[in-house]
């Protein structure tokens, strides 16, 4: 679907999946283990990883909460640029495939 996107959390924390719908990105599933789309690992496909094995509490220090917090900010204005290109993007594919 045109319209479903996966977002990295972080490096090793995972993926939220989700679809956009009036403008919003609305999640579905998040993802920590990556089991809905594993990936390869030396040319076969990853196994699936049980909860158990990705179930991990993390703390964060008052300094890691800023950075989090102001990565947010960068990725949202990241994300709304994406957003507008994707909307360009789909626009033209539109007019070519009529």
């Amino acid at each position: 679907m045109k319209d479903s996107f996966e977002l990295m959390v972080a490096k090793n924390s995972g993926r939220i999946h989700g679809f956009l719908f009036a403008n919003k990105f609305h999640v579905v599933w998040f993802d920590p283990a990556h089991n809905l789309f594993p990936g390869m690992v030396d040319g076969k496909k990853r196994p699936i990883k049980l909860p158990k094995d990705v179930q991990e509490v993390k703390p964060f220090s008052p300094e890691e909460f800023k950075r989090l917090r102001d990565l947010n900010i960068s990725l949202a204005a990241d994300n709304e640029a994406l957003r507008v290109e994707n909307e360009e993007l789909m626009q033209m594919l539109e007019i070519e495939t009529n």
